[in-house]
C-alpha cells in the first residue's frame, strides 16, 4: 500500500468502499488504503456526477461501466 498524498485523475478511479472500517480506493494500476477519512468525505470530495453510491458502503465511477459495455 502507499503512503502519503496522492492526486488521481477522475477517470482513473474504478470505485471506492469501506470494508472492516477501511477505505479501499481502486484505481486502474494500484489500490489505496486511506485513513482518517470516511466514505461520506470521500463522497463529499469527488462530488462529481460520475460518481454514484449504489449503497452506503462504496461509490462506483459510472465512467468505468460505460467503458466496461463498450469493450463487449
Amino acid at each position: 500500500m502507499n503512503q502519503g498524498l496522492h492526486r488521481f485523475y477522475f477517470n482513473d478511479i474504478i470505485c471506492v468502499y469501506s470494508e472492516d472500517r477501511k477505505i479501499q480506493l481502486i484505481t486502474h494500476l494500484e489500490v489505496f488504503q486511506i485513513y482518517q477519512e470516511t466514505l461520506e468525505s470521500i463522497v463529499q470530495k469527488l462530488n462529481h456526477p460520475q460518481f454514484v453510491s449504489p449503497n452506503r458502503g462504496s461509490i462506483v465511477n459510472l465512467n468505468i461501466e460505460k467503458t466496461i459495455q463498450t469493450m463487449e
